[in-house]
C-alpha cells in the first residue's frame, strides 16, 4: 500500500467484546459465540486498534519492535489484518487519500 495515495480505515466489528488476562488478549464474537486467544504481536496490534492508532501509525511501531524495514512491518501487519478479517473480527476500508 501507498500511504501517499491510500488511506486505510480499519473498523473493529460491533459484536467483538475482548479482555486482556495475563499473558493474552480474549476476544469473543458475540454473534458467532466464536472466541480467540491473542498473544504477541497479535495482542499489540489488537491494543493499538483499539486505541484508535490509524494503519500508518501501527506499522511504524511495528517497524521498530522488529527491528526492520516499515515494508516488512506492513507486509506482516497485513497478514494479521487480513485473518482478522477473516473471521469477522474488523473490516477494512480503502479510500482514496485527500490532499
Amino acid at each position: 500500500m501507498n500511504n501517499a495515495t491510500q488511506k486505510r480505515n480499519i473498523l473493529l466489528t460491533s459484536d467483538i467484546y475482548w479482555a486482556r488476562d495475563l499473558d493474552r488478549t480474549i476476544l469473543v464474537n458475540d454473534q458467532s459465540g466464536r472466541s480467540f486467544n491473542l498473544r504477541g504481536l497479535e495482542a499489540i496490534v489488537w491494543s493499538w486498534l483499539t486505541l484508535g492508532f490509524p494503519y500508518s501509525k501501527i506499522a511504524s511501531l511495528l517497524s521498530t519492535i522488529l527491528e526492520s524495514p516499515i515494508s516488512e512491518a506492513e507486509f506482516r501487519l497485513n497478514i494479521i489484518l487480513r485473518q482478522w478479517v477473516e473471521n469477522g473480527l474488523l473490516t477494512i476500508e480503502e479510500n482514496a487519500a485527500h490532499d
